[in-house]
């Protein structure tokens, strides 16, 4: 008898766990699936859900059942089953020779027999009052001995008896509401279901049992019909199918024989076409060895004479053309700087790289040359733009962060806000700091020993942008007053003008062409203006935002808004090609995009940054405004963005930094 008392007391409570929380099922509802789960457990789950998502999803099954808020959750159907056995326990059989008390009387008199539906522990004379009273007549009473026996609760667990109803505990369900489709008491019939059909239990299932037995028959039905597809139809089409492989895979073999000699044919052509290039590079290669060799020795020619002057002028001599020795110096350096950036391009890999890929164009089936890491095809019949384009946007490649300057000058002075850069032919960098009020050089922009940047002899009280356009001169925007330097000639004040034609008309943004047209862009004035090289006014052009950071790439005005988190490009006369958003979803807080630059094939960077945050990001546009993607994460604070001439480092303005990215 112990045996079995502790293996239904098991089987009990594994029948009444809730497998959400594990625990024995507080008010269990049923969903559509017939799976039942704790009330407690079901509104959590209801919040912890998208409130967009109408259903609660069943961790059992993951069918869903409609319930769209907690009140849906509370009005689902209750488990009567495992109601039925909420408060029941085996444990509480009372063992042999325990004493139990009347609880139905204050005498204390020995306990000879329970009520199993009131609960309490009867003597014999509270019993045959019990048994008496009309309203318990339909009580259960047993013995003491008969559960010490076990009979109570195997009786109990039979549930042949109404569930009580959930409202009203002390009546039972005995009716059923054919329009609710519930179980009710007779109160609740009484207060909320008046004037609703109301159906005997017995009734109440016959109907039941004929509805399901419909369905059943119509499931079954299409079972057959499912069974007798599997056997017929799909083997018929299986047949059909097999047929068919047959005579595709001949005619795949008839056209490989006829596309055989085209392959031949194109692949001499290719072969050709390599040869070509091969020999052009190697002409341009001998070319540069020998331009290098003369300035070279020219170089040296004029460093000799310098040399030469030194050992024959006495002291006082050199020391008053002091300067005149190192302007000339100077301009030597620069020289030789301008010829290595333009010669770097021939010696750098990219002249080198010839490649063959694969490919399904039309115009070329066997594939085609790879003659750079641009990966723009050499052929006579080219591919078309819009494939090219979308080639090169997928091929961004990767942006590793090459060296972070964080200090400059003698004393290692740290940057404060590094606002903006510009980059000359030569690869060497200059920043603004607007909070130092200076501007600084870094002599060059991708070696990897650096020159320990220096403050640039340049007077400026509120630098905002720095650019550089083609014939090496810097430009400033300090404060409202456009400036421009001559580097060659020790970064001399050579020109200088102050655009805007209303008091509100503060500038903000600086952007050079590559024929030196200057665009201003306005903090307050939705407009941009264009300036010869003088500063003489060429054109005001209406901008459909204002202007934070401007660029130029392919004859068009390339600016970003931060209050509007927007791209905008439009052309010389303020035509609008296109607006795009810059922030995404996965931005939180304030973010917006400040500094913009353009690459070598047209493809546009934005720099984007958010309010307090360190984790700035740079993303690639294509020339038409389409996002490709985040090149550079976590890179501070970015301002203002440039590439270095060779197109393959991105130097970035980030705040207390300047950061150099590279790509690889």
């Amino acid at each position: 008898m112990m045996a079995f008392s502790v293996s239904a007391e098991s089987v009990l409570a594994k029948i009444r766990e809730c497998s959400m929380c594990s625990h024995s099922s507080r008010q269990p509802k049923v969903l559509n699936c017939l799976h039942s789960f704790c009330l407690g457990c079901l509104l959590e789950l209801r919040q912890r859900q998208d409130p967009r998502i109408g259903n609660l999803i069943c961790r059992t099954c993951g069918r869903e059942t409609e319930a769209a808020d907690e009140d849906e959750v509370r009005d689902l159907p209750d488990d009567l089953i495992l109601r039925a056995l909420d408060g029941f326990s085996l444990q509480d059989r009372p063992l042999p020779g325990e004493g139990f008390t009347c609880q139905a009387c204050d005498e204390r008199i020995q306990a000879v027999s329970k009520c199993m539906d009131c609960d309490h522990f009867l003597c014999q004379e509270c019993q045959r009052a019990h048994e008496r009273l009309s309203v318990m007549k339909n009580h259960k009473i047993y013995t003491l001995a008969q559960i010490r026996a076990g009979q109570a609760n195997a009786d109990s667990m039979k549930l042949t008896d109404a569930p009580k109803c959930g409202k009203h505990p002390e009546q039972g369900l005995r009716f059923y509401c054919d329009t609710c489709g519930h179980l009710v008491c007779k109160i609740c019939s009484d207060l909320h279901h008046e004037g609703h059909p109301l159906i005997g239990l017995p009734e109440a299932l016959d109907k039941c049992k004929r509805e399901i037995a419909e369905l059943g028959v119509k499931v079954k039905e299409n079972m057959a019909e499912l069974m007798s597809m599997a056997t017929g139809e799909t083997l018929k089409s299986r047949k059909k199918l097999d047929t068919m492989f047959d005579a595709t895979k001949t005619k795949i073999s008839e056209r490989a024989d006829k596309e055989v000699a085209k392959i031949r044919e194109e692949e001499q052509a290719l072969k050709q076409e390599a040869e070509r290039i091969y020999a052009d590079r190697v002409k341009t290669f001998e070319r540069t060895t020998a331009t290098c060799g003369k300035e070279v020795s020219d170089a040296g020619h004029k460093l000799d004479e310098v040399d030469k002057l030194m050992s024959q002028m006495s002291c006082h001599a050199v020391l008053h053309l002091r300067q005149r020795f190192l302007i000339q110096l100077q301009d030597l350096l620069l020289e030789l700087r301008v010829v290595i950036g333009k010669q770097s391009e021939t010696a750098s890999s990219r002249l080198s790289f010839l490649d063959f890929e694969p490919c399904d164009l039309e115009e070329t089936p066997l594939g085609r040359l790879l003659d750079g890491p641009m990966v723009k095809p050499r052929l006579k019949t080219r591919a078309k733009s819009e494939s090219y384009a979308k080639f090169v946007a997928t091929e961004d490649g990767k942006w590793d962060l090459q060296t972070k300057i964080q200090k400059f000058g003698p004393t290692q002075t740290g940057f404060r806000w590094a606002c903006d850069v510009a980059v000359f032919s030569d690869n060497g960098i200059v920043v603004a700091d607007n909070a130092h009020k200076r501007l600084i050089q870094i002599p060059v922009a991708n070696s990897e020993s650096l020159v320990v940047p220096q403050q640039l002899p340049i007077s400026c009280s509120n630098p905002v942008c720095v650019e550089v356009h083609r014939e090496d001169i810097l430009l400033a925007l300090d404060g409202s007053t456009v400036k421009m330097f001559d580097r060659k000639r020790m970064y001399q004040l050579v020109h200088q003008f102050t655009p805007g034609r209303m008091p509100n008309s503060k500038p903000m943004s600086l952007a050079v062409d590559d024929d030196n047209l200057i665009a201003v862009g306005y903090e307050k004035v939705a407009e941009i203006s264009l300036h010869n090289p003088d500063g003489s006014l060429v054109r005001r052009v209406p901008a459909v935002m204002t202007a934070e950071h401007i660029t130029i790439g392919r004859q068009r005005l390339i600016y970003t808004n931060w209050d509007k988190k927007k791209l905008v490009a439009a052309d010389y006369h303020g035509n609008r090609l296109f607006s795009v958003d810059t922030v995404h979803t996965f931005m939180m807080g304030n973010w917006g995009p400040t500094g913009v630059c353009c690459g070598r094939d047209g493809g546009i960077y934005v720099a984007v940054c958010g309010l307090g945050s360190s984790c700035g990001e740079v993303h690639h546009y294509s020339p038409q405004g389409k996002h490709v993607g985040c090149v550079v994460e976590g890179c501070g604070s970015p301002r203002g963005i440039a590439f270095a001439a060779k197109g393959d480092n991105l130097i970035v303005a980030a705040g207390d930094s300047v950061q150099i990215f590279h790509c690889i």
